[in-house]
């Protein structure tokens, strides 16, 4: 098995989970179906999994919580926080004999087009994760792990901690840095006012993916 990558790059054995477990409460809830210049959250986090062609599920708490998700679902760990959703992510990987998942979120739209390129290309050490970092600060969600971290972040969950960080941490993640100008590509949408600021960002560049309009 073997998945092909972008801009020539290929990454063996790669497979990409979007975490879209989260009540979204901040929000109002049902966070993966709020729209953005008309598109669903979902669906601009599966346009970018889809333009690096990699094979993709999408973490969910329950089956029916995103109607019409049109992907394979797999289910959240019974632990609170994104960290279910990685665990969820490995398995996965894990079951389809992968080396590598790729995570993301569902409410980070203007992620990097780069983003699996250069968390795959800047790694020094194939058993360490490589994670997303802007301007010194460190986005967890937006990882690449090896599936052989399954074990260690079980480790760290049955003592009972939950960050996401410190699961990585746990497994020696190197950070990748993107630069924050001319905007914060890792802007996490969790208010309305926040919703508000992507709808201004959106309607001044052309970074979401326009394959959802063709």
């Amino acid at each position: 098995m073997r998945f092909a990558g972008v801009h020539g790059f290929t990454m063996p054995n790669t497979v990409a989970v979007i975490l879209a477990g989260g009540a979204g409460q901040r929000i109002g809830g049902h966070k993966p179906q709020r729209r953005l210049n008309g598109q669903r959250l979902i669906d601009i986090a599966k346009a970018h999994i889809a333009a690096d062609r990699l094979r993709m599920a999408v973490a969910v708490r329950t089956l029916d919580q995103i109607p019409q998700v049109g992907a394979e679902q797999i289910i959240d760990a019974n632990i609170d926080g994104p960290l279910g959703g990685v665990i969820a992510a490995l398995h996965w990987g894990d079951d389809l004999n992968a080396r590598f998942v790729l995570t993301i979120p569902c409410d980070m739209p203007f992620l990097p087009r780069d983003l699996f390129l250069r968390l795959a290309s800047e790694r020094r050490n194939e058993a360490r994760p490589s994670v997303a970092a802007c301007a010194g600060r460190v986005h967890p969600v937006c990882a690449l792990w090896p599936v052989t971290c399954l074990q260690p972040v079980l480790n760290f969950a049955a003592s009972g901690q939950r960050s996401l960080k410190g699961a990585l941490d746990t497994c020696d993640a190197m950070s990748v840095e993107w630069p924050d100008a001319p905007y914060d590509p890792f802007l996490n949408l969790n208010t309305d006012a926040e919703m508000v600021q992507a709808e201004m960002r959106a309607n001044g560049i052309t970074h979401i993916r326009q394959e959802l309009a063709s």
